[in-house]
């Protein structure tokens, strides 16, 4: 399963800023990564038991830096 995709399991009743909370990020932060604006950093990335980010997730970061090339 995709991290944006447990995310978002885990978020059913819960408030975006409890959730935020309860993970230690900001509620915009949150809802940027929840939208796929922004990749998961680690703190989120803990939450979800996971160490780093999936290879597609880089990828996508990579991109965004050098303009979508």
């Amino acid at each position: 399963m995709e991290p944006l995709d447990l995310l978002a399991e885990k978020k059913v009743g819960k408030t975006l800023r409890g959730m935020a909370r309860e993970i230690g990020v900001s509620a915009p932060y949150l809802q940027q990564v929840l939208k796929r604006e922004r990749p998961p950093g680690p703190k989120i990335l803990g939450y979800l038991g996971l160490e780093k980010l999936p290879i597609s997730y880089r990828k996508l970061q990579r991109k965004r830096r050098n303009g979508g090339k």
